[in-house]
């Protein structure tokens, strides 16, 4: 107590309040100025380290915004240079007054109108493309376009190698190219090249090559258009002008003519596949074709016989006591040069000719009434030398005289006449393995309408012969059999030709590859099940003559799918087909088991040869496709 009034005395000396009581305040003392805390070192640079993240992130979000729309432009305008354009490797002039030459090595070629005369080469990989190019005065005088992918056109869709290389000639309309070859490079690995000619007018045209799918529409040719090809299909309409020859030695020939010029034909069809058609007045009569005919049972049968002949007689055009006939035969039966011909002999020399015989064509050929007719049955001669397989060449060459077949004289044709003015052209026709159709008139709705369709034409649809071989040594006999090893995937592509639709087929050893694609499946089984991958195009003739060149499309898919089965399956295997075979649609139909209603699937069917029964695993593959087994019949 004595501190605390001590204290208070104290403070009541120095004007100060007392404890406990509050303190007095001057008014005109001034304020202090309030003045904001400073902050340490530590956090001033932690609050510009978070600034400097946000603005980052600012910066990181706007520049991959501006990538993505760059690489969408981009990507924009590369699906629109894939859609209409493509890389202009070169642009060059020519002078349609002087010839030009151009080869090609897995391109396309197309021949159009155009305003000036060029040449342009295009492609969707610069690096897959290119050209060497022969100039002269400025102008050009020869290219040749190169494909340079290993397989030529195989990686691109439908095996097509326009996507690849494109080789355009443009023509202006008033003017005419006096002279073009085109030739297919004979190393050239691709399946095949397209050339199209399409309203142009070239004085001279020739094309030649392995395999060359050629387009010829609404052309003029003052002087020749003269295609020789080893194999691929010629397509001819509304060609005006000259001489016409045209030969595949293994494809189909097909020619549709609008004009009123008289045609002298000269045609070869080596296993009978020819149909001609004529239209207009006076159709019937119009179509004069030499041949005769023998007396077989009393009743009158016409027979092909050689050209330039109308008594039967063959001596006129192909003599082969002539020493180029003479050569030619023997070159192709005598292989030996022994001046004897064994029937093994004459076996491979028909074969080589491409000719087929019997109702399992082609895929089993059985000319056994050929070999009767040229050797006989008993061996007459008493001699060890000249036994019952082994005539001489003489007695060889009385023998094809006796029997008048032309396919069986390489090089010989067959000659006919279509009168329809005094305009004459010369038409060649020629094909040793495929067919020959030619439709003739304006007015294709007449009834006045003429036909001819050769003796011993197979009825129905026929695989090409070449095709065949190449799916039953490289697909049946390797993959076909229940007990091969191995799978595979196989796209069959059938060729659009009279009578025969485009489709497309896919084979394959096991049913899941059409469950889970490829790729997938093989990510899937860790590289387990993965099949070998090919691919064909297949081409078909057609036994109807006569039908304006109209398409079953269902009668035409049975019968497809009876020529791929028998391509596929081998001969004696009873359990049918390993795997499926579907033909793949356009649009898919939801209903796939109504089989027999959609295509008009008979009871059985079988080979292609006019008759409607068959037996063995064809006959059941088929049943079990109408009744919706997926396994071995027909797949929509």
């Amino acid at each position: 107590a004595i501190q605390i009034r001590a204290e208070a005395a104290r403070r009541a000396a120095k004007g100060q309040p007392a404890m406990g009581q509050p303190a007095k305040v001057d008014v005109e003392a001034p304020v202090p100025e309030l003045k904001s805390p400073t902050l340490r070192t530590r956090d001033t640079v932690g609050l510009r380290d978070a600034l400097l993240a946000r603005k980052a992130k600012k910066l990181q979000a706007t520049r991959l915004g501006f990538l993505f729309l760059y690489m969408t432009l981009l990507f924009g305008v590369w699906i629109l240079a894939l859609r209409h354009n493509r890389i202009s490797l070169y642009e060059l002039e020519f002078n349609p007054h002087k010839p030009l030459g151009v080869v090609l090595k897995g391109c396309d070629l197309v021949v159009k109108r155009g305003p000036d005369a060029r040449v342009r080469l295009k492609t969707h990989l610069s690096s897959a493309a290119s050209a060497s190019i022969q100039m002269r005065s400025g102008k050009l005088e020869r290219i040749t376009a190169t494909n340079s992918l290993p397989g030529g056109c195989d990686a691109s869709p439908g095996l097509r190698c326009a996507p690849i290389c494109k080789l355009t000639v443009e023509v202006p309309h008033a003017k005419e190219i006096v002279r073009l070859d085109i030739n297919q490079d004979a190393a050239d690995e691709a399946d095949h090249v397209k050339v199209v000619l399409k309203d142009v007018k070239i004085k001279d045209c020739r094309v030649n090559g392995p395999r060359v799918e050629l387009v010829v529409k609404d052309t003029i040719h003052e002087s020749i258009l003269k295609a020789q090809l080893e194999s691929g299909t010629i397509r001819a309409s509304h060609v005006r002008g000259g001489a016409l020859f045209l030969k595949s030695a293994r494809g189909n020939i097909y020619v549709d003519d609008e004009s009123t010029d008289s045609w002298d034909l000269n045609w070869r069809a080596g296993s009978n596949q020819a149909c001609f058609e004529t239209f207009g007045s006076g159709a019937r009569d119009a179509l004069s074709i030499d041949y005769s005919g023998r007396t077989v049972d009393g009743v009158w049968t016409p027979k092909q016989v050689f050209s330039n002949s109308t008594t039967g007689s063959w001596w006129t055009d192909c003599n082969p006591q002539s020493l180029w006939w003479k050569t030619q035969v023997f070159a192709t039966y005598d292989g030996d040069a022994d001046g004897r011909i064994t029937k093994d002999e004459f076996r491979e020399g028909y074969e080589k000719l491409g000719r087929c015989c019997g109702g399992g064509c082609p895929q089993w050929s059985w000319c056994g009434v050929l070999e009767d007719e040229v050797f006989p049955s008993v061996d007459n001669t008493g001699t060890l030398l000249m036994g019952s397989n082994v005539v001489t060449s003489g007695s060889f060459l009385d023998k094809l005289e006796g029997m008048g077949d032309t396919t069986l004289i390489p090089g010989c044709h067959r000659v006919a006449t279509v009168e329809d003015s005094t305009t004459r052209r010369s038409v060649t026709l020629w094909s040793d393995a495929g067919e020959v159709r030619f439709t003739k008139g304006v007015d294709r709705t007449t009834d006045d309408h003429g036909v001819f369709r050769d003796t011993g034409q197979p009825d129905g649809l026929r695989l090409a012969k070449y095709d065949s071989d190449a799916l039953i040594s490289e697909i049946r006999d390797v993959y076909g059999a229940n007990d091969a090893e191995g799978d595979v995937l196989v796209v069959i592509d059938v060729v659009s030709s009279p009578g025969v639709p485009e489709q497309r087929w896919i084979y394959a050893t096991r049913k899941i590859f059409f469950e889970i694609d490829p790729p997938t499946l093989h990510l899937l089984s860790l590289g387990l099940l993965v099949p070998d991958m090919k691919r064909y195009r297949v081409h078909f003739t057609n036994g109807v003559c006569g039908d304006h060149n109209a398409t079953d499309v269902k009668t035409a898919t049975l019968e497809i799918y009876s020529q791929l089965y028998q391509a596929l399956v081998p001969r004696f295997q009873q359990s049918g087909l390993r795997g499926m075979l579907v033909r793949l649609e356009r649009q898919k139909k939801k209903n796939a088991a109504c089989l027999r209603e959609d295509v008009g699937l008979p009871q059985s069917r079988g080979h292609t040869n006019g008759s409607q029964h068959t037996d063995g695993p064809l006959r059941d593959a088929l049943q079990r496709g109408a009744a919706g087994d997926a396994a071995h019949g027909l797949s929509f």
